[in-house]
């Protein structure tokens, strides 16, 4: 059965934080290792000193240097990784206790990058909702191009050989991260996944999340419509580029702050 490196960029969020932990310790029939990124520049966050906490349990504790993102975390976590699969949770989410054996089932062979999940998203107002995309294409280039079918990169497992042949994150995007690695995995290579919704993704702090701000969104849009352009399915991407997640930009609070004070200053 293959092991686990578990990546957590984490940033003043210590509950939230321990919360996603435990979700981990708690996970049957794997094994594994826990790498947490602490992107604050405090030394002792909320009074309490986080990493004595992380140490009963074995876990390697990392500083970011403080500010750097969680693109530039993960890549540091993936730099530690001793395991053959890599797995990521942000701190506000969390799994359930099969997600990384499930996933070490999918992942028969090196023939496919990365595994997702189905996700329960807890909005904002609370409600729960459920979530799942197969590829709308058997070629899986084709269809991450069209549309980012897998979503969050908490529910997300891969070879860590093959995140090393792409790179890792893109750290110089300020947004969709996420969506740019999974293009660079699966211009290579195939995903797999499960529809159970074995990642719990909480909504509930999407406020702190200011990689989906506006200005931010719309930069990273223009870098990758330039990063990849003269691709195959180039067209396909442009569309889901003007398209992506627009209703949950709409809908962050973030994103309606900043446009109230756009009208305001008009």
């Amino acid at each position: 059965m293959h092991s686990f490196s578990v990546v957590i960029p984490t940033c003043n969020r210590n509950e939230l934080l321990k919360r996603a932990v435990q979700s981990v310790l708690s996970q049957r029939l794997i094994s594994f290792e826990i790498i947490v990124v602490d992107d604050s520049t405090e030394t002792d966050v909320s009074g309490n000193n986080i990493e004595q906490y992380l140490r009963q349990y074995d876990i390697t504790y990392i500083k970011s240097g403080g500010n750097k993102g969680g693109a530039y975390c993960r890549n540091l976590g993936l730099s530690q990784a001793r395991n053959e699969i890599v797995a990521f949770l942000d701190d506000d989410d969390k799994w359930q206790p099969d997600k990384l054996y499930t996933q070490a089932l999918l992942m028969k062979n090196t023939d496919i990058a990365l595994c997702y999940t189905g996700l329960s998203i807890r909005g904002q107002n609370g409600s729960l909702r459920y979530s799942f995309r197969k590829p709308g294409f058997p070629d899986h280039f084709k269809s991450v191009m069209k549309k980012n079918f897998i979503g969050s990169t908490s529910s997300v497992v891969a070879w860590r050989s093959h995140l090393e042949a792409v790179g890792g994150f893109d750290a110089s995007l300020p947004a969709l991260q996420d969506y740019d690695l999974y293009i660079r995995l699966l211009k290579r290579w195939k995903a797999c996944w499960t529809p159970e919704p074995l990642t719990w993704c909480d909504d509930m702090h999407d406020q702190q999340r200011v990689s989906w701000s506006r200005r931010r969104y719309l930069d990273a849009r223009e870098y990758m419509i330039k990063k990849y352009e003269g691709e195959k399915y180039y067209p396909l991407l442009v569309k889901s580029l003007k398209n992506i997640e627009y209703l949950k930009i709409i809908r962050s609070r973030q994103f309606l702050i900043e446009t109230i004070r756009s009208i305001l200053k008009r």
